[in-house]
């Protein structure tokens, strides 16, 4: 792979994203403000999971019969 290469857009949360999240998790969740840096990796891991789980369903779809790589 090149180093010219970029991942796709919408790879990545933006940080508009992540901040929405965590807000949303704050309220959700009745979070108190201690460890605000705490939430910001929780709803950034979360994002880039869902960011994966999508990047592979699109792949599979785009190739049905491919086998998984190991």
């Amino acid at each position: 792979m090149g180093s010219d290469r970029k991942p796709p857009a919408g790879t990545y949360p933006t940080e508009d994203e992540i901040a929405q999240l965590v807000y949303e998790m704050f309220l959700e969740r009745a979070w108190t403000l201690n460890g605000g840096t705490d939430y910001w990796r929780i709803a950034e891991a979360e994002l880039l999971d869902r960011a994966a789980r999508r990047a592979v369903r699109s792949g599979a779809s785009r190739n049905p019969g491919a086998e998984p790589r190991q």
